[in-house]
């Protein structure tokens, strides 16, 4: 069991170039486990924060949705193998997958270009009680050493709004573009909203940007007026009240 456990981990952390952290940089992170964990209570989401210098949870919030009935502590001390645990062979496969597509697209990228993509996939949780949970998956690197290395990054486990595991859709160093992947295929596919046409498409990647109108007139180098008739649009077509809730339900349901 020990090994298998040790083969797990070292898949998680297979495509990462390690890096000792100095001891001070910790020090200077002392405030983030508790800043993290009032987060936690204030947006009712399940937080964790993986270090990868360590190769283990720097911090896992007390919400019980990501435990599956372990305490924090329980589940700090398990690390990685706490994903055997709770986890479907299945769905640990296709998470060691994105895991690998996620960190080798990172390192793609010249260091000094680098900064903060997300990942988000959707998996169920098995609880100790013989329940499982559908949950959706987000992550995103907060530091990276001073080399452009990954170092912490942040993830959040809401209730998912999908009917099966899977449903890849990230970024990579641009917040305007949205890939998703083909697990047969192998291959990433930049996402576009079928609903809307090339333009809106332009606009609506600007929206969630967050571009004001005005902000996307400039830009696009059309009037104002132009830019209403195609937000009324993309409000339209997505079926929802206005913008904002047209940038939620494209990020909670995609």
């Amino acid at each position: 069991m020990a090994n298998k456990q040790v083969s797990i981990k070292q898949q998680f952390f297979a495509p990462i170039k390690h890096e000792i952290i100095p001891k001070a940089e910790y020090k200077r992170l002392a405030f983030l486990p508790d800043l993290f964990e009032k987060v936690s209570r204030v947006t009712n989401q399940s937080l964790y924060i993986i270090d990868y210098s360590k190769e283990n949870f720097y911090f896992v919030s007390s919400h019980p949705l990501f435990l599956c009935g372990y305490t924090p502590e329980e589940v700090t001390k398990m690390g990685y193998s706490f994903y055997e645990q709770v986890l479907s062979p299945e769905d640990l496969q296709m998470l060691l997958e994105v895991n690998k597509l996620g960190w080798e697209s990172f390192y793609k990228v010249k260091p000094t270009k680098r900064v903060y993509g997300c990942f988000s996939y959707d998996f169920y949780l098995h609880h100790k009680n013989g329940s499982k949970t559908l949950i959706t998956h987000k992550i995103s690197p907060i530091f990276l050493s001073k080399t452009r290395n990954i170092w912490l990054a942040l993830c959040t486990v809401t209730l998912s709004s999908q009917k099966s595991s899977g449903n890849v859709i990230f970024t990579l160093n641009n917040m305007s573009d949205y890939y998703t992947y083909d697990f047969g295929a192998k291959q990433t596919i930049k996402y576009e909203p079928k609903l809307l046409n090339e333009r809106e498409r332009v606009i609506f990647a600007l929206m969630m940007r967050g571009f004001s109108d005005t902000d996307i007139a400039k830009e696009l180098n059309i009037s104002y007026h132009t830019v209403r008739t195609y937000h009324k649009h993309i409000v339209q077509k997505l079926d929802v009240s206005n913008s904002t809730c047209a940038v939620v339900k494209f990020h909670t349901q995609f």
